[in-house]
C-alpha cells in the first residue's frame, strides 16, 4: 500500500488506483493474514486464518472441506470465472473451487521447452546457468503472463457470458513481484532466483522498477475499466482491488517477502467501489484485514454470509463500524515460523528460536509513532507485549480449533520449476 499515491507515496503516481478510490472507499489500515501468495490468498477465498484453512507450507493445497467465496457466489447463481498468473493459485493448489472456469495463464519455459523437457534435471542446470551467468535480459513471459494478457482473458471471458444472469470475476495480475521488471520493457530485469541476497545499495534500483510494475499495473487498470464502461458494466458492478502482500527493500535487513512479519509485507491496499449511487470518496481507518473481503462481496450482493467465514463484512459509508480492533497474522516459509498481532497502536511478532532469518523470538512496536518498525519496545514494555501476545494466542487457538484437515499435493516437476523462477523454490 504505501508505494500507491492514494495512500501517500510521493515518489511515484497511480492515477487509476486514485480514481478507483475516489470513486469507492479507501481502506487506510488493511492488513494480509499473511506475508506470501498461497496463505493469504487462501484467506482472501475463505475468510479463514491459515491456521484454519490449512494452506500454509509450499506442498499444501487449499482443503476441499473450506467454503469458498466462489462457490457461494456460484450457488447464488452468479457465472464464475478466474483467471490467475501466478502458480501459488492455480488449480494444482486447490483455487479453482466454485469457479465454472478457472484458468492459469502458464508461462513460458525458457529454449522453447515443453512442460516434459522442464521435468529433466538439466533443464534446471541450463536456466539457473543462463540467469545468473550468461544472458542478462530477462523475459516477463518466462516468469509470469503481464496485465495485458491476464485483462484480456478476462474481458473476453465478459464479451461472452450469459448478460441476464449477474457474475463473479477474478483477476490475477503479477505486477509488481519478483522479478521486477524495468518498464517499459528492455530486458532488464531483477528476480530473486538470480541474486537472493543483494547488496543494500541496490534497494533504490530494486524499489525504482517495483514502482514501475506499479504504474504498468496501473495503465493496464486504466484500459480495463475503460473498456468495462464502454460495455456499461463498471458503474453497476461491485470492484474490489487488494494486495496479497508487500514487498522488503532492506528495510529491516533483508529482501522479497515471506520471511517477515514487518508491515511492508503486511500492509495492503483495499478500495472497494460499490455499485452506483454508493458512496464514494471514503476513508475508512479502522484496522481491517483480508479476512473481511470474501463477507464483504458476499454481503454487498445479498447473500447470506456462511457461518464458517471468520471476517466481517465491511460498510463502505463513513460511518461504517469497525470489524474488531485487532488484526492477527501468521507465516511459515523456508523454516521461518512468525506470527504478528496488533491492536491499540502497538504490534507483537514472535518468531521461532534459531530462525533462519535470524529475527529476534519477540518484538514489540508502536505502530503508531513508529510505522517503519524500526524501534523495538519488548524490554521496556513488558506488560504490553504480554497483553498482546494473550490475546494473540486466543484468536490464533480459536483458528486452530476450527481448522479443516491439511490436504497436500504432489508437485510435478513443470510445476516445481515455475515455483522456482519466482522464487519460491530454491
Amino acid at each position: 500500500a504505501d508505494h500507491l499515491s492514494t495512500y501517500g507515496y510521493e515518489a511515484s503516481t497511480t492515477p487509476t488506483f486514485d480514481r478507483l478510490a475516489s470513486d469507492g472507499t479507501r481502506f487506510a489500515k488493511a492488513y494480509s493474514q499473511a506475508s506470501w501468495t498461497r496463505p493469504s490468498f487462501g484467506t482472501i477465498f475463505t475468510s479463514l486464518y491459515p491456521s484454519s484453512h490449512r494452506a500454509i507450507h509450499k506442498a499444501d493445497a487449499l482443503p476441499d472441506a473450506v467454503v469458498t467465496l466462489a462457490e457461494v457466489m456460484q450457488g447464488a447463481g452468479y457465472q464464475t470465472a478466474g483467471f490467475a498468473n501466478n502458480i501459488n493459485v492455480a488449480p494444482l493448489f486447490g483455487f479453482q473451487q466454485g469457479f465454472d472456469q478457472y484458468v492459469f495463464l502458464e508461462p513460458e519455459f525458457f529454449f522453447g521447452a515443453t512442460e516434459s523437457a522442464a521435468q529433466l534435471t538439466i533443464y534446471n542446470q541450463l536456466r539457473l546457468i543462463r540467469e545468473r551467468f550468461i544472458s542478462k535480459k530477462k523475459w516477463v513471459e518466462n516468469y509470469y503472463q503481464p496485465a495485458d494478457v491476464v485483462s484480456k482473458h478476462g474481458l473476453d471471458w465478459l464479451a461472452a457470458r450469459d448478460t441476464q444472469r449477474p457474475f463473479f470475476l477474478f483477476l490475477h495480475y503479477m505486477e509488481p513481484h519478483d522479478p521486477y521488471f524495468v518498464h517499459p520493457y528492455n530486458g532488464e530485469a531483477y528476480a530473486r532466483v538470480a541474486n537472493p541476497n543483494p547488496d543494500p545499495s541496490l534497494a533504490d534500483k530494486y524499489r525504482a522498477a517495483y514502482d514501475g510494475a506499479i504504474k504498468f499495473l496501473d495503465d493496464e487498470l486504466a484500459k480495463l475499466f475503460a473498456e468495462l464502461q464502454k460495455q456499461g458494466v463498471y458503474d453497476e458492478s461491485l470492484v474490489v482491488l487488494t494486495a496479497d502482500h508487500g514487498e522488503e527493500f532492506h528495510e529491516h535487513g533483508g529482501w522479497w517477502h515471506g520471511t517477515t512479519l514487518y508491515d511492508e509485507q503486511l500492509a495492503v491496499p483495499l478500495l472497494i467501489k460499490g455499485p452506483k449511487g454508493d458512496a464514494s470518496g471514503i476513508v475508512n481507518d479502522h484496522v481491517v484485514s483480508s479476512l473481511d473481503i470474501a463477507p464483504t462481496i458476499i454481503a454487498t450482493a445479498g447473500i447470506a454470509v456462511p457461518k464458517s467465514m471468520a471476517g466481517k463484512a465491511l460498510g463502505l459509508g463513513a460511518d461504517a463500524a469497525a470489524p474488531r480492533d485487532h488484526s492477527f497474522a501468521e507465516s511459515e516459509l523456508e523454516g521461518n515460523s512468525l506470527q504478528a498481532y496488533r491492536s491499540g497502536g502497538m504490534k507483537v511478532i514472535h518468531a521461532n528460536a534459531g530462525n533462519p532469518r535470524g529475527l529476534p523470538e519477540h518484538q514489540l512496536f508502536d505502530v503508531g509513532s513508529d510505522p517503519g518498525e524500526q524501534k523495538d519496545l519488548i524490554s521496556t514494555q513488558t506488560e504490553v507485549a504480554n497483553k498482546l501476545t494473550a490475546d494473540m494466542s486466543t484468536v490464533q487457538s480459536h483458528a486452530e480449533s476450527i481448522a479443516v484437515e491439511s490436504t497436500g499435493t504432489s508437485i510435478d516437476a513443470a510445476s516445481e520449476e515455475r515455483l522456482r523462477a519466482l522464487g519460491y523454490v530454491h
